[in-house]
């Protein structure tokens, strides 16, 4: 999981926010893996988007969900590591992290970020968290992850960033949060809730 936010640090007041979103893949009965990552700037473009070849034997390509084929990964060479390297060079460390239940994308890319926000706590109502889909027809009026062969995750990071700042634009009734409050604050609740 990620690591404790600390509004404390100098951390330049423009940071840059970057939407990720990752597909998986079991290869056991309780083990999944990355084998698609998407990355979404600020202004809702892609940056970064690959396939994922696991070090493991893939045993349930999750497709319904995932929108993995055996067939799309047969060429795939990009590991981990070359994931890892990537991310590096395009998410600064002074960025903030978005995505929707951000934990399991973080689990399966192996790391940590200092700043998140996630959009699954941001919209959670009564301590239950709602479903992508759901929030991006409710507050966005957008329709995502129609096709039935599976998840986006360029979509579902457009989706989640695109719910990020609808919350910093007019914040959120549930939530002691004013429109424009600071990327901090709301960082910190995230990692609070």
């Amino acid at each position: 999981s990620a690591l404790p936010v600390d509004i404390t640090c100098d951390v330049p007041a423009q940071c840059p926010l970057f939407a990720i979103d990752c597909e998986m893949c079991k290869t056991s009965e309780t083990e999944y893996v990355l084998t698609s990552v998407a990355v979404v700037n600020e202004k809702l473009e892609c940056v970064y988007q690959t396939l994922v070849k696991p070090d493991d034997p893939i045993v349930d390509y999750v497709t319904e969900f995932s929108g993995i084929t055996e067939e799309m990964l047969a060429d795939v060479t990009t590991r981990l590591e070359d994931v890892h390297e990537k991310l590096a060079e395009i998410i600064p460390h002074n960025s903030i992290l978005v995505g929707h239940s951000l934990e399991n994308d973080l689990m399966a890319l192996k790391m940590t970020h200092r700043y998140i926000i996630d959009t699954s706590v941001l919209y959670s109502e009564g301590g239950m968290k709602k479903k992508l889909r759901s929030l991006a027809k409710q507050i966005l009026k957008l329709d995502i992850q129609k096709d039935a062969s599976g998840h986006d995750p360029t979509e579902d990071a457009v989706a989640s960033m695109k719910l990020a700042q609808y919350f910093l634009k007019e914040g959120n009734k549930d939530t002691k949060l004013a429109p424009g409050v600071s990327l901090f604050a709301l960082a910190d609740v995230c990692h609070k809730k």
